[in-house]
């Protein structure tokens, strides 16, 4: 805090005045510069904060881009494994399909067999 001065209480030929009245002076403007040396000391970690916040908002912004970009190709690989369960599935099918006929065309044959045994047994 820097003292208020009275100039008018102030005996301007008295050496001793005059003295105190600089070194009040000049105490003021230390205090003065400091504060404001301070004050130039707050606002540059400001700045520094805010440019660091804006590179950290710039970093997430490309970062929810990529994040939108992944979740796209997770949906279009979801449905590309749904088209493939699909696909297992039809050929499931087809393959027990296949099985029992051919299981058919065993018994077919076992029963051809048969007959040609039996055939040639009569002949």
């Amino acid at each position: 805090m820097v003292p208020v001065i009275d100039l008018e209480k102030i005996d301007w030929n008295s050496v001793t005045d005059t003295k105190s009245l600089f070194e009040s002076v000049l105490d003021m403007l230390k205090s003065k510069d400091e504060e404001s040396m301070a004050l130039r000391k707050d606002v540059e970690q400001l700045k520094e904060e805010a440019e660091a916040f804006s590179e950290d908002r710039v970093m997430l912004t490309e970062m929810d881009a990529r994040i939108k970009l992944l979740e796209e190709e997770s949906v279009q690989k979801d449905v590309e494994i749904e088209q493939k369960d699909s696909e297992i599935e039809n050929l499931r099918t087809e393959v027990e399909k296949l099985r029992a006929e051919n299981a058919a065309l065993l018994q077919g044959c076992d029963v051809s067999q048969a007959v040609m045994d039996r055939i040639a047994r009569l002949e």
